[in-house]
C-alpha cells in the first residue's frame, strides 16, 4: 500500500505532471449565451458557493463587450508602467489574449476598513 508514501514513483510522476501543467486555449469575443443568462449563471453559482457561516459574502463583477475591453486597456497601461521592459512584450501578448475574450468575471470578498466595518 503506497497511499501514504509520498516518495513513491507514482506520486513523484503525478507531482511532475501537476508542476508542468499549462492551459492552452484561445479566447473569442462571441458568446453562445445571452448576457442575461451569464448573469443568471453567476448568481446561481454565488448562491451555492460555500462560505463561512453560509454568509454568501462573495461579490462578483461582470464586464462584457466594451466595458471588458476598457478594463484590459486600463490593465495593460498599469502593468506596462511597472513591468520590466524586457518582459513587457510577453506580458502584453498574454493580456491581449485576455482582452480578446467576450467578458471578464472577477470575484471579490467584501473589503473591510481598519475597524472591521464593511464597505
Amino acid at each position: 500500500d503506497n497511499l501514504g508514501d509520498w516518495s513513491s514513483d507514482v506520486c513523484s510522476s503525478d507531482l511532475k505532471i501537476i508542476a508542468t501543467r499549462r492551459s492552452f486555449y484561445q479566447l473569442g469575443d462571441k458568446s453562445p449565451i445571452s448576457d442575461t443568462r451569464i448573469e443568471d449563471i453567476i448568481r446561481e453559482v454565488i448562491r451555492d458557493i460555500p462560505s463561512a457561516f453560509n454568509s454568501q459574502t462573495t461579490r462578483v463583477i461582470l464586464l462584457v463587450k466594451q466595458e471588458h475591453i476598457k478594463l484590459w486597456e486600463i490593465t495593460k497601461e498599469a502593468v506596462q508602467g511597472v513591468a520590466p521592459a524586457k518582459q513587457w512584450p510577453t506580458i502584453e501578448t498574454k493580456l491581449n489574449g485576455f482582452q480578446k475574450a467576450y467578458g471578464t468575471v472577477s470575484g471579490h470578498a467584501p473589503w473591510r476598513d481598519n475597524l472591521g466595518r464593511p464597505d
